[in-house]
């Protein structure tokens, strides 16, 4: 599995024993993330899950092989096989005797006996064994629509119709750096962010909604919304939350490439 920065353009290779939806460990170290991320090749996520539970990784139709493993193992090692106090006993033996002044001291010893057995912590008569969990929890699985780059391996293409801004309703000036909705759609205002190639602007690489309350950097793909997520990467949504309907029917109407 290999991942193509976008700061320096170089391939490094993914650490793929321990996987997320939006966030990788590099075989040199590193911790990167889907915002830092231009393509991906040879993703090992697709037909993997990880169990709810335990977080293992898991093969798709490989799941009754993960809990059959986890619901043989012993009790013995479990961490919640325990040692457990069953019986209790005090014994208190006093004498007396006579310190090195000449003085008669009581001297009281007090013996506390336990008997204890092990016993697991964990079942309480309403709880399955430890073990068990990993069924009762099940896996959750990388699919296209929780993980960006199993739906678009390459990442997302700028939006080339930048010719096409004007008769949308925004205004290109060239002292100001993106292009701006005319009008407000609502409580809100809209620009798209451009891209430029030799001082010009180029592309379009997403659009920015924002009022007073509620600020997204957003695109459509497809029919599909998706948001920018500053410290990870694009998110597919349903909606822009919080947005009303009328003002998202109007922003697919502008933005929906």
């Amino acid at each position: 599995m290999k991942a193509l920065l976008k700061d320096c353009k170089t391939w490094v290779e993914i650490d793929t024993t321990c996987l997320f939806r939006d966030q990788y460990n590099t075989t040199d170290g590193r911790r990167i993330f889907d915002r830092d991320i231009k393509e991906i090749r040879d993703d090992a996520r697709a037909n993997m899950g990880k169990c709810r539970y335990c977080g293992a990784l898991v093969r798709r139709g490989e799941e009754e092989k993960h809990f059959s493993e986890r619901e043989s193992l012993p009790c013995a090692g479990c961490f919640y096989f325990r040692d457990h106090i069953t019986e209790r006993e005090k014994n208190t033996e006093t004498t007396t005797e006579t310190n090195e002044r000449g003085k008669r001291v009581t001297v009281k010893k007090i013996t506390t006996v336990e008997r204890v057995e092990k016993k697991c912590s964990f079942c309480d008569g309403r709880t399955n064994c430890n073990h068990k969990e990993c069924r009762a929890y099940g896996v959750e699985w990388f699919t296209p629509e929780n993980t960006f780059f199993l739906k678009y391996p390459g990442g997302f293409e700028s939006i080339p119709e930048i010719d096409k801004l004007e008769l949308r309703g925004f205004v290109l000036k060239e002292n100001i750096l993106n292009a701006q909705y005319r009008h407000t759609i609502g409580t809100y205002r809209l620009s798209a962010v451009l891209e430029y190639t030799d001082g010009k602007p180029s592309a379009v690489a997403y659009y920015h909604v924002w009022n007073c309350r509620r600020d997204y950097n957003f695109r459509y793909e497809n029919g599909e919304v998706f948001t920018l997520d500053r410290s990870f990467g694009w998110k597919q949504k349903k909606t822009l939350d919080g947005i009303p309907a009328d003002v998202m029917r109007k922003l697919k109407n502008i933005c929906n490439h």
